[in-house]
């Protein structure tokens, strides 16, 4: 056992570092993935939300706007094919960049202690090389991960399949995605809307050709002033005139 891993099981030390632990054997989102087939090339695709992406990478990528996007093609054709990512999302992020934007950062941590935490318990100073290099350490293993786990870009050869993550801007609700198969002799086009856990559609629950019901006007009678009678011209000869002093 490396001096890493124990640290890591201790849960007294495991404070002292900065743990990355991803689940990537957590795949509940294939279950749930739509399907469409043209042309012998069947896509397999789902969208995952927040809870599923932090329980697969390991990081909120949902908090920096970032999705990912399941795919799986399988090309059963006799000519090779290959993604057109950019019709997927065109300011999708690269591997690279995705696994940047959630790096951890040991300066961000470290001032979580505080400066009278320093001052007060000066051995916390041992801490702060043991931070940055477990941060270095957490950040190079999320470096491997997405780039192990992004689609590859590369042709799909006749009999093959291929899969992985495409990392797209963040959708909740809702996701529709126009995927783009480029190929000799034409390219293919798939449309799909995904759901997106995350909020409470109201699509979902109701028909969109349904016209909402209206409420019947209600005409409630208005009851009638009494006409004021009219002044007569002796009630108003008879009215004392002011005097003056």
């Amino acid at each position: 056992m490396g001096f890493w891993s124990a640290m890591e099981r201790n849960p007294l030390t495991r404070r002292l570092i900065v743990h990355y632990s991803p689940n990537p054997q957590e795949r509940s989102f294939v279950d749930s993935a739509q399907r469409a087939e043209r042309e012998q090339i069947t896509v397999s695709i789902a969208a995952l939300d927040a809870r599923q992406s932090r329980q697969f990478f390991g990081v909120s990528m949902a908090r920096r706007g970032i999705q990912p996007l399941w795919l799986r093609i399988e090309n059963r054709a006799a000519t090779r094919c290959r993604l057109h990512v950019v019709s997927i999302d065109p300011n999708y992020y690269s591997p690279h960049e995705a696994a940047a934007a959630n790096h951890y950062s040991a300066g961000r941590r470290l001032v979580s202690f505080g400066l009278l935490g320093y001052l007060v318990f000066l051995p916390l100073l041992l801490l702060i090389p043991l931070k940055m290099l477990s941060a270095l350490r957490a950040n190079r293993k999320m470096d491997e991960l997405f780039r192990e786990h992004a689609f590859p870009l590369r042709p799909i050869a006749p009999g093959k399949q291929a899969e992985g993550f495409v990392f797209t801007g963040l959708d909740v609700g809702s996701k529709v995605v126009h995927l783009r198969l480029l190929r000799i002799q034409g390219h293919l086009e798939f449309d799909f809307q995904l759901p997106v856990a995350g909020i409470d559609a109201d699509y979902e629950r109701r028909e969109l050709n349904a016209h909402p019901r209206r409420r019947a006007p209600v005409f409630r009678p208005v009851a009638a002033s009494a006409p004021a009678a009219p002044r007569s011209a002796n009630a108003a000869a008879s009215r004392p005139c002011p005097t003056r002093r």
